[in-house]
């Protein structure tokens, strides 16, 4: 935006965004959420949990997740929360396998292992990450970028000061230029509002393919319009 709001796309058929990370898209995954129970762990070696994820055919391992390493009481629940953070696949997406069995919530790392809990720190246990594809949120996408003729002068925008850039802003759209694309409005303008302004990160290698402006700096999420 501001100096750098030369383009604007399309995502699916609902929102529409000016240079924007699916990244931000993320506030359905509720890794920032405080978790019901804390990942235990008193005076001894911690646990290392491998993941193999079905999906990607990557591996992640964690022996801790919020500073608390994971211990033989660590639950299934608490498992599926730091794979969360690990892979980004939602929780309610998950189905965490271990030797042909699903973990489920409520277990514990020691029932699920059926071992001595004093054979298990230290150890590395494996386990197999079959994500649901059918289900919310796994299910939305592939996204897909398309421009669309919309230029930086149909927008009524502020000035972008340095509130604005930490706060996010509204902009504006006339009936009149919503006219001139053959789109209709109920009310004698529409208004949007936009996230707070974030650095373009993507490798400009990639900018041409992802349709970010060779000038842009900064990139915001425009909200879906009311009317």
């Amino acid at each position: 935006l501001g100096s750098s709001s030369t383009a604007a796309h399309v995502v699916g058929r609902f929102e529409v965004a000016f240079l924007f990370d699916l990244g931000a898209m993320g506030s359905y995954i509720s890794i920032e959420e405080e978790p019901a129970d804390a990942i235990q762990l008193e005076g001894r070696d911690a646990i290392t949990i491998e993941v193999l994820c079905s999906h990607n055919g990557q591996c992640v391992s964690f022996t801790e997740h919020r500073g608390h390493p994971v211990s033989a009481e660590s639950t299934g629940s608490q498992l599926h929360e730091a794979v969360e953070a690990q892979t980004r696949v939602h929780r309610e997406c998950q189905r965490l396998m271990f030797r042909g069995r699903e973990i489920e919530s409520s277990c514990t790392v020691r029932s699920v292992m059926g071992c001595d809990p004093k054979a298990l720190p230290g150890r590395r246990i494996k386990l197999y990450l079959k994500v649901d594809r059918e289900r919310f949120p796994q299910k939305l996408g592939p996204f897909s970028i398309h421009d669309v003729p919309l230029k930086a002068m149909d927008f009524d925008l502020p000035q972008v000061a340095e509130e604005c850039r930490r706060c996010g802003f509204y902009w504006d759209m006339s009936r009149k230029v919503l006219d001139g694309y053959g789109l209709q409005s109920r009310t004698r303008n529409i208004t949007g509002q936009v996230s707070p302004l974030h650095p373009v990160t993507c490798d400009p290698a990639r900018w041409g393919q992802c349709g970010i402006p060779a000038s842009a700096r900064d990139f915001v999420w425009s909200y879906p319009v009311e009317h």
